[in-house]
């Protein structure tokens, strides 16, 4: 089973298909601002450099 994670790491498109009313066929992009995936706070603290989260906005 291929995860959304490796999806968008190999830079790929990953298309959502949700019943309903809306858009049943939703794709995002590797680059949309809606793919975050956080720094965990125990990697910050392990970090001997300086590390911040990516951004959340295009």
């Amino acid at each position: 089973m291929v995860k959304a994670y490796d999806v968008y790491r190999n830079g790929g498109t990953l298309t959502r298909r949700y019943p309903g009313a809306q858009d049943q066929a939703l794709e995002v992009g590797p680059k949309d601002y809606r793919v975050v995936y956080y720094i965990p706070q125990d990697a910050i603290n392990a970090y001997p450099g300086k590390l911040t989260q990516n951004p959340t906005s295009n």
